[in-house]
């Protein structure tokens, strides 16, 4: 998950409405929930909701396309590649898993701030096979299988499959429920809805690097997302459906950043498609790095030897031909190593799958450069 500024973006124009004249879409929703809403002492007939047609307007779809480069805003997949877009209401606008008297936050169902586009695995509530860490990172995944085994089977190095919900659907869990905001407050801006200490990371209010992290180990390459940690607190996944109190209790027992654990497994960051599809983008970033390490030592190695001609003028003497050879093997490894570092690049752009594991990649990549005296250029790196 990446930070995402939403004011690059113009808000899509149907979008638009003022509290003196709000879309007809409103009115009816306000005039429903006073008549049927708990004040009202009747039931909600949730079959009877009211429905929302402005957020599903091309041109809100456009904006969040261009606004995500295409991309989830949860798990940074392109949706192309797996459906089309959802456009998902991050505060529900029907109904709330957490609280049945809670009509959701239908006021906000053609508020911009409130929109996001996803894929189908991050919106849609369902079981769906996830990928787990159970002890300390360090000495279980210095190791991990080669390959995914059969969902419920555990490796010698508590790698682990297992079955759980995930998909955000009509979920929204806050700290404390008694800070729940309800309709007749709606009129506080959205950036006084942060009082409400929402559990989910918001990836345009928020920024996912405080709460989330990525397993960067170059000897053992696994696209996991994490939660940060304190020290060197053991990472371990929660029960399997635990409700979310159970999963933030765990959280703070074990060190780890409450809402980055309920982020992951809400929207389901770790699924098994997902976390291959990270390992093969590190793979990928792997090869390149070793390609830029090998012409980096071929092409200093060459510079070296062309500028020491005179000791090796036995190797070279009036030989143009070999000098020219030399100088073009030279240029051909500066320019591939160019290329290399290019297309290294070009995977940690925002517009990239999964840009945030990679620009994390990166950052360990040039960390072992630097430590690398016998590279030259390093600095060309970052």
């Amino acid at each position: 998950m990446r930070r995402v500024n939403r004011a690059l973006v113009e808000p899509p124009s149907g979008l638009f409405y003022s509290e003196a004249k709000p879309p007809s879409e409103i009115l009816r929703a306000r005039k429903y929930y006073l008549n049927h809403g708990s004040e009202s002492g009747q039931e909600l007939n949730r079959s009877k909701n009211p429905s929302f047609w402005a957020y599903r307007n091309s041109g809100v779809r456009r904006a969040l396309e261009e606004l995500f480069h295409g991309k989830c805003a949860y798990c940074e997949t392109r949706y192309t590649a797996v459906g089309p877009v959802q456009v998902e209401h991050f505060r529900p606008k029907g109904r709330l898993l957490e609280d049945r008297s809670h009509p959701g936050y239908w006021w906000l169902a053609a508020t911009w701030e409130n929109l996001f586009p996803s894929c189908v695995d991050c919106n849609q509530s369902r079981f769906q096979s996830q990928v787990a860490i159970d002890g300390s990172l360090t000495s279980h995944l210095a190791a991990p299988p080669s390959g995914f085994g059969n969902t419920g089977s555990k490796s010698s190095h508590n790698y682990l499959f297992f079955k759980a919900k995930s998909g955000k659907g009509t979920s929204f869990p806050i700290l404390n429920e008694e800070k729940r905001i309800t309709e007749c407050q709606a009129k506080i801006g959205m950036a006084a809805y942060r009082s409400e200490e929402p559990l989910l990371i918001n990836p345009c209010d928020d920024n996912p690097g405080e709460h989330l992290t990525y397993f960067i180990d170059r000897a053992a390459l696994l696209g996991l997302v994490l939660p940060v940690a304190k020290g060197s607190a053991r990472s371990a996944e929660p029960r399997p459906n635990a409700e979310t109190t159970e999963i933030v209790n765990h959280a703070k027992e074990l060190g780890l950043c409450p809402r980055g654990v309920v982020s992951i497994r809400l929207y389901g960051l770790n699924r098994v498609g997902l976390v291959q599809a990270r390992t093969r983008l590190l793979q990928r970033l792997e090869f390149l790095g070793h390609l830029f390490v090998d012409t980096s030592k071929l092409a200093d190695e060459i510079q070296a030897f062309l500028k020491n001609k005179r000791k090796n003028k036995n190797f070279i003497g009036n030989n143009d031909q070999m000098a020219k050879l030399l100088e073009r093997a030279y240029s051909s490894a500066r320019t591939t190593q160019d290329h290399v570092l290019k297309e290294i690049h070009s995977l940690t752009s925002p517009a990239a799958p999964y840009s945030e594991m990679a620009k994390a990649w990166l950052d360990a990549f040039i960390s072992e450069l630097e430590a690398a005296p016998e590279l030259e250029n390093v600095e060309e790196v970052a």
